[in-house]
């Protein structure tokens, strides 16, 4: 599909989603997927991140962080997706709540999600740019991922499927492109998500086709 709107903020949005509209979840789904905290793939080997820098050297490190780039999922449809890795809670709790719904913080890319059977499916508009050294220019190209629901705490094999997004704008990272494809197995953790954000405040809520 072609771009279909081109923000004042830079962002070049590619692609709007056939099915946006799913404000109504059926009891399998409301039942299988897990709202009370967020799903995320914390890697087995070794993180051992520093942190707290005193003159350019770490204080202390982080073996295992909080967050690896976690997914919330709302029982109105829609997934954010947080491409950060959170050493631990403060960090997530304060960036959900402040900047969780807001479009130019780039803190959550937002899409919408169904559940098939065993099969959740997403479109989540995610944020491909060239950085601010090359005057902030974005866009977000709708990626389309999967996974297989194991039960209410793990979500197997998710990653990136066709149809990728087609004809950017701007070239695409290829390692990022790469490590999204690469199925990796989710566990829910559980967080106060109701108390940080709300989803009917997301910025994607705007792109909803008019009923």
């Amino acid at each position: 599909m072609a771009t279909f709107l081109l923000s004042c903020s830079g962002i070049i949005y590619h692609q709007k989603p056939d099915s946006f509209i799913r404000e109504q979840r059926t009891s399998n789904e409301i039942s299988t997927i897990n709202f009370s905290g967020f799903y995320h793939h914390i890697r087995d080997s070794n993180y051992h991140l520093g942190t707290d820098y005193k003159n350019g050297l770490p204080t202390r490190y982080i073996d295992t962080p909080y967050a690896d780039k976690p997914i919330l999922f709302f029982s109105n449809g829609l997934v954010a997706y947080s491409y950060r890795l959170y050493f631990d809670s403060i960090g997530f709790v304060n960036n959900q709540i402040k900047f969780g719904t807001q479009e130019k913080s780039y803190i959550n890319d937002w899409g919408v999600y169904q559940i098939e059977k065993d099969t959740i499916r997403a479109e989540i508009y995610l944020v491909f740019g060239m950085g601010l050294n090359f005057h902030g220019r974005f866009q977000r190209l709708i990626c389309n991922f999967q996974g297989i629901l194991k039960n209410r705490d793990t979500i197997l094999n998710w990653h990136l499927v066709p149809p990728f997004p087609q004809n950017p704008t701007y070239a695409i990272d290829g390692t990022l492109f790469d490590n999204l494809k690469k199925p990796k197995d989710l566990f829910f953790k559980r967080a106060p998500i109701s108390e940080l954000i709300s989803p009917e405040n997301a910025w994607i809520n705007k792109l909803r086709y008019k009923k």
